[in-house]
């Protein structure tokens, strides 16, 4: 690894490419990377804004929801997550892993104490927690997946931190993905090929097997759903 925004091989012809630019070139190519070090922003710790919606039954709820500010903390966060993380491929500076580490950790934490919410007539679990809805949700899960994948063999990453980042966030992230079945379309692909990419990701068999071959998995959904 990584292996999941390119293969392991990709990236070591890029440390090569990377390491034959002259000082200048790749001191503008880290900069953004280096400009993260000290400069990104905690993420929000809960929803500062109450939007009333109804829900399945009819009735009225007040559902929790994220401000413009916070929406703009979680998409700037996520990108310099994945901007250290290929900083760090590029470089093997664990400087860069540390920070992004640090980031991946802070938001489990995180994840696990935000509430349920949805965008429309919605179900009293409600579908996402982060994004509008679950399928927006499953992008940023994806995302988030591939940039973890580049700092996971980093030493600066340590069995609990493993641990927590898995069971604070991945893998409810994932099985929720899984667990609000519509019909086959193109969003339900999405949604469970965010399940599984969490499950090759953490070596987690049980969620591979269900994201893939689970019912409306992508093993079936792939062949009706996907042109």
């Amino acid at each position: 690894r990584p292996y999941m925004l390119h293969p392991p091989s990709w990236w070591d012809e890029e440390r090569s490419r990377f390491a034959k630019l002259d000082d200048k070139a790749r001191e503008a190519a880290l900069a953004p990377a280096n400009a993260l070090l000290n400069s990104a922003k905690p993420f929000p710790v809960k929803p500062t804004v109450v939007d009333k919606r109804k829900i399945n039954d009819g009735a009225e709820v007040e559902i929790p929801w994220w401000s413009p500010e916070d929406t703009k903390t979680f998409e700037a966060n996520f990108a310099a997550i994945r901007t250290l993380g290929e900083a760090y491929q590029r470089t093997l500076d664990e400087r860069y892993a540390r920070k992004a580490a640090a980031m991946m950790v802070e938001f489990a934490g995180r994840y696990a104490q935000y509430p349920w919410h949805g965008n429309y007539e919605i179900s009293d679990q409600g579908q996402a927690k982060i994004a509008m809805n679950n399928l927006h949700e499953s992008y940023w899960l994806t995302d988030l997946a591939g940039a973890y994948d580049l700092i996971f063999d980093s030493p600066s990453l340590s069995t609990g931190d493993k641990e927590e980042i898995a069971h604070e966030f991945l893998v409810d992230a994932a099985r929720h993905q899984t667990t609000i079945c519509s019909a086959f379309t193109n969003m339900t692909s999405t949604r469970f090929a965010s399940a599984a990419m969490c499950g090759f990701l953490l070596g987690d068999a049980n969620l591979v097997q269900y994201a893939v071959y689970g019912h409306h998995g992508l093993a079936i959904s792939s062949e009706v759903s996907i042109s």
